[in-house]
This record gives structure tokens, C-alpha cells and sequence, in this order.
């Protein structure tokens, strides 16, 4: 006890300050962890949301459906469809256009639509 110079009290604070910061730190990274875990789990409903909705417009176009306007429930979501197509002068289908609205059940909205040709039998156009 006599040779005490008090380097004791500055390591110790040194260290709880060296442990405060890292649990920020790791605080921090849970939490932009969890929010990113949650846009990554919204961005693939919606993606799911849109090939159901993508593969049942299809469908319908190539049994044949000319107009036709459809609202499908899901357990994550629900999209909607319009069908849309035009005739050339035999009256014969050429191209068919469908607008797709799909939102999942924490009402995150995305809308597209796309272009089929009957000709082709193919996409020929996409827009967001």
C-alpha cells in the first residue's frame, strides 16, 4: 500500500468505457439487422405475391380471356388483375395487356404490368 500511484481507477474506467462501447456497437447491429431481416422478409412476399400474380394472368391469357378483371386473397396478400387485349381485323387475338397490383397484408403496394404477344406466344413488354 505505500508505493499506490492510482493506475487502478484509470484502467477501470478505461475498460468499462471499452465495454460500453462495444455493447453499443453489437446494439447497433441488431437492430440494423432486424430491420433488414424485416424489408428482406417484405421484399420476397411481394416477389411471391407478383409470380402468383404474374402465372394466373398468364393463365388466363392463354386459355383465352380477352377482359377480364380478378381480385385473388392469400394468406400474405391479395392482387389484382385486369386483362386487357386487342383484336386484330379477323378478329383473332394479337396482344393482351395486364395491369397487376399486388400489397401484402402490411399494405406494401407494388404495381406493374406486362404485354403479351399471342403471335410470339411470349412476354414482349414489362413495366413497373
Amino acid at each position: 500500500m505505500r508505493n499506490e500511484k492510482g493506475y487502478i481507477l484509470l484502467t477501470t474506467i478505461i475498460m468499462t468505457m471499452f465495454t460500453l462501447f462495444i455493447a453499443a456497437h453489437l446494439a447497433t447491429v441488431l437492430v440494423s439487422e432486424r430491420s433488414f431481416l424485416e424489408n428482406t422478409k417484405h421484399l420476397y412476399i411481394i416477389e411471391n405475391l407478383r409470380m402468383l400474380a404474374v402465372d394466373s394472368a398468364l393463365k388466363n391469357i392463354k386459355a383465352g380471356m380477352t377482359e377480364q378483371k380478378r381480385t385473388i386473397y392469400t394468406d400474405n396478400g391479395i392482387f389484382e388483375y385486369t386483362i386487357e387485349s386487342s383484336l386484330d381485323e379477323n378478329n383473332e387475338l394479337i396482344n393482351s395487356t395486364a395491369h397487376i397490383s399486388c400489397e401484402t397484408n402490411e399494405k406494401i403496394r407494388k404495381t406493374f404490368s406486362f404485354q403479351y404477344s399471342h403471335i410470339e406466344n411470349k412476354i414482349v413488354d414489362w413495366l413497373e
